[in-house]
């Protein structure tokens, strides 16, 4: 049987979810931290991309944040 497979995704997990997954010991600000995560991972993103995949986000951290605020409330 041929295959009916259009397209090929991989995900990754994004910066927002690494930046809460891993402590912070070394830069000054969050901001300064999810920048430098940002600039690390475009690496592995653009990667897949020319890989010829598409690329998935896994961004679990607007959720988790949305839950974190509204429980503080």
């Amino acid at each position: 049987m041929k295959s009916r497979v259009a397209d090929v995704f991989m995900n990754a997990a994004s910066p927002g979810i690494t930046a809460t997954a891993m402590l912070n010991a070394y830069y000054d600000t969050y901001e300064d931290y999810l920048t430098a995560i940002a600039r690390e991972m475009r690496k592995e993103y653009t990667a897949v991309v020319d890989a010829g995949f598409i690329l998935q986000l896994d961004a679990s951290d607007l959720a988790i944040e949305r839950t974190m605020l509204l429980s503080n409330t």
